[in-house]
């Protein structure tokens, strides 16, 4: 089928319809229901050989902040927000099982945790190696200039200090 003059005067609208060259539009071309969310972005982090936490509960333990990048030569470790949103997902993987002790990742906002239900848990009692969590959009907001960073926390009993930690902070702006 030859490429209709345009989508209106087609014989069917519903055909398949290829360009192959440059198209120019007279009108704005907008979603019939209109665009509801924004622009998703994964923000990297990682940790080399997760160190035991100072307290025999993760939950209690100091946490520890992980690298942008996984780049453990940074002195600095967080990203600022360019525009306010909001994080949608926290996802991460170890390279050995957990063991010992839970490990306990979170979300941190200009240095205090977003919220106690912005983590992900891995068990050592099940020797998870990954783990991720979804969050509904705009529940976890940040504006325009926070810094955004991640920390873990194990307990004193954390026996995988050899594990090397791949981390992704899924945001929406």
């Amino acid at each position: 089928m030859a490429n209709p003059a345009s989508f209106v005067t087609a014989a069917s609208v519903n055909d398949v319809n290829t360009f192959t060259a440059a198209q120019t539009f007279a009108y704005p071309i907008s979603a019939l229901d209109g665009i509801t969310r924004g622009v998703r972005q994964i923000l990297p982090f990682g940790q080399i050989n997760i160190a035991a936490g100072d307290n025999a509960t993760p939950a209690s333990a100091t946490p520890a902040q992980t690298h942008w990048c996984g780049v453990q030569g940074l002195t600095t470790c967080a990203f600022v927000a360019p525009r306010a949103g909001s994080v949608t997902g926290l996802s991460i993987n170890l390279n050995t099982a957990a063991a010992g002790s839970n490990l306990i990742v979170g979300v941190y906002k200009n240095g205090t945790i977003i919220n106690a239900a912005v983590i992900v848990t891995l068990a050592s009692a099940t020797s998870d190696v990954k783990g991720s969590a979804t969050f509904p959009q705009n529940d976890y907001t940040f504006a325009a200039g926070d810094v955004i960073d991640v920390r873990v926390r194990t307990g004193s009993g954390w026996s995988a200090t050899a594990a090397d930690a791949s981390i992704a902070v899924e945001i929406e702006s």
